[in-house]
């Protein structure tokens, strides 16, 4: 049987047959896309928890790692993202957010890489552009541990799927160390190294004649090698940094259940130290490969439709486009209405495309008709995909980073799916191909408006704070904190210790103020560990100024209901009220989204012009804002 060689197809899609300049177009406008796509998404989205949380971490990690601790085994994520502050600190968060569109594109580049001599070029843009989209979903877009794995492992694949097909030792030491530095990101990243085994399981299922791709003792040396170098330049660049010991402390941590489990109490179990993490991935992978079989059902379908218009089939797959856009649009106000988080909504969609991509790489390994180059590729991108699943509590949604990579082999195996489906001189599926980029242009268009980290997707406002302008916000979320930071000047000065007590992790970055208790998410500890810290750092030095929030940072709007009323305050509210009235802590301020309090054995470090508001709170101003005011921020 003659084996498909895609280097050798006149056109990448079978809908371009005689239509060069059509392909021209579409490739144009794939390369559009993953250029203007990432750029737009670094100016939206002012996200208050994860990214001030990471951002905090990454400032501080040189001047002060001690105020950083908490997690302080993504030592690479922080080390990356401090040297980015170091350089461009100045610029604030937008610097960050350009710094994470570049790790986009270096992905984008090294899955390019990795399909490069397998399958055609324009093929290889038109589908990283048609799922590009899975990168700027619900994520932040800065120097993040996910995309920064993400990054990392489809380098290291890049190079190790070259260097098992051209047997070159050096680079199998270079995809060891890559891959080795990985697992600095993210711990859990060491199942990444299992990586050198992909080429076994092709040998199980490619019959062919060609040379077997297993690799041998020496191979095998040269990538172990590799890791071993990027561990010990890892520890060597901790020691020289002194961040090694809290590295270590960082480790015992993590691991210690201990800490963060108490018998019958379920409010001090961790998502992150649990089995759970080993148990959500198979489960994930089972309702994938359920939920991607009846989305293929589907496709085939809408493409048994499609497919007996001839040559008209590109008329009628950009109406098609039009249409689907315009369906995901008008569905917004249907799916918003919906009694769900928006995060279990997208885990439907999230399923039923790895299920898809995971069955399209399961035909290409089991059929002779592709090469074991192609079948190499293709399975080393699912590996991706279930590697990084493994270790967040986000389950299927981290594997997101990297859905781009399997969209080549996705389409790979739509197109030859339509080429050899036949009912006698009909094939049904001879539009397959152009009906998944037609459907994921509207999931796409849809979702990227829709869909943004913690913030709302009507944005028209900016901060003035130097350090969180340039991104647009709501009105009152910009003007909240632009208040909140200027008062805040008056109670602590750069390089001081804060308490932002409940998830508002970006006002510490923004006032560029040390974490207490060596977090900038408090909240994040078991209540009782909270309360032995609390004790402990109260004795210790002087009492920082304390900002609690009343909304809810992590919440799209700012909206009621009262932080203090929900679920995400309840572990750490009991400690932190006993903290501020054992040590005669006083409300000195408040806007409608926080409230700032200072103890009284500080001492006044204030004085202005003050009005009470009751007999025990003295509040320098109360706002209460409305995004349809005057557009003084926009």
């Amino acid at each position: 049987m003659q084996k498909i060689r895609y280097r050798s197809l006149s056109n990448p899609l079978a809908l371009m047959d005689d239509s060069p300049q059509i392909e021209r177009i579409m490739t144009i406008a794939a390369v559009v896309t993953l250029l203007a796509v990432p750029i737009l998404e670094t100016f939206r989205s002012l996200d208050l928890t994860d990214t001030g949380f990471i951002l905090t971490n990454q400032r501080f990690i040189f001047t002060h790692p001690e105020s950083v601790s908490y997690w302080f085994h993504l030592w690479l994520t922080n080390v990356v993202g401090g040297i980015i502050d170091l350089l461009f600190g100045s610029f604030g968060i937008i610097a960050h957010k350009i710094a994470g569109t570049f790790i986009f594109w270096g992905t984008m580049a090294a899955a390019f890489f990795l399909y490069k001599n397998r399958v055609k070029t324009s093929f290889i843009l038109i589908a990283l552009a048609a799922s590009c989209s899975f990168n700027f979903i619900f994520k932040i877009n800065i120097v993040h541990y996910d995309n920064l794995s993400a990054l990392l492992y489809v380098v290291g694949a890049a190079i190790f799927a070259s260097a098992t097909l051209y047997r070159n030792s050096r680079t199998f030491l270079l995809a060891g160390f890559v891959l080795g530095l990985n697992v600095f990101a993210r711990i859990p990243n060491v199942i990444g190294l299992v990586i050198v085994f992909v080429p076994c399981i092709i040998d199980l299922f490619h019959r062919g004649s060609d040379m077997k791709l297993r690799l041998g003792l020496r191979e095998y040396a040269w990538f172990a090698a590799g890791v071993a170098g990027a561990v010990c330049a890892v520890l060597l660049a901790m020691l020289a940094l002194g961040h090694l010991q809290l590295f270590v402390n960082s480790l015992k941590q993590l691991f210690s259940l201990s800490l963060f489990e108490t018998r019958g109490h379920n409010i001090d179990r961790s998502a992150y130290h649990s089995f759970d993490l080993i148990r959500w991935p198979i489960k994930d992978t089972i309702y994938a490969l359920f939920s991607g079989f009846a989305f293929a059902l589907l496709l085939g379908a809408l493409s048994a439709i499609v497919s007996p218009l001839g040559r008209r089939r590109i008329l009628v797959a950009a109406v098609l486009v039009a249409m689907a856009v315009l369906v995901f649009f008008a569905m917004g106000p249907f799916m918003a209405s919906l009694p769900r988080h928006t995060e279990s909504k997208l885990q439907f969609l999230y399923r039923a495309v790895a299920g898809l991509c995971y069955w399209a790489v399961a035909w290409i390994l089991v059929d002779p008709r592709f090469d074991r180059t192609l079948k190499l590729t293709a399975v080393i991108s699912v590996f991706l995909s279930l590697a990084l699943n493994i270790g967040s509590n986000t389950k299927i949604e981290v594997s997101t980073y990297v859905f781009p990579v399997m969209f080549p082999s996705l389409l790979v195996a739509a197109k030859t799916l339509g080429e050899i489906a036949k009912i006698n001189d009909y094939r049904p599926l001879k539009a397959l191909a152009l009906c998944v980029i037609a459907v994921f242009a509207g999931i796409s268009g849809f979702c990227l408006e829709h869909f943004v980290y913690r913030d709302t997707p009507s944005m028209r406002y900016m901060a003035t704070n130097s350090q969180i302008r340039g991104v647009y916000t709501t009105k009152s979320r910009a003007k909240n904190l632009d208040e909140l930071l200027s008062v805040l000047s008056t109670y602590t000065k750069a390089g001081d210790e804060l308490f932002v007590c409940d998830g508002s992790n970006l006002i510490n970055f923004a006032a560029r103020t040390r974490p207490y208790l060596g977090t900038a998410w408090p909240s994040m500890y078991a209540p009782r560990y909270l309360d032995m810290r609390l004790r402990v750092a109260e004795t210790h030095g002087v009492l920082p100024t304390v900002v609690r929030s009343r909304i809810v940072p992590r919440h799209k709007a700012w909206a009621p209901p009262p932080y203090s009323q929900t679920r995400d305050s309840m572990g750490s509210r009991d400690p932190i009220n006993d903290f501020l009235d054992r040590n005669s802590y006083r409300e000195v301020w408040r806007n409608s989204g926080y409230i700032i309090y200072v103890s009284q054995s500080a001492g006044p470090l204030y004085n202005p012009p003050l009005r009470k508001n009751g007999a025990d709170s003295v509040i320098l101003r109360t706002t209460v804002d409305n995004d349809d005011d005057d557009n003084d921020y926009s």
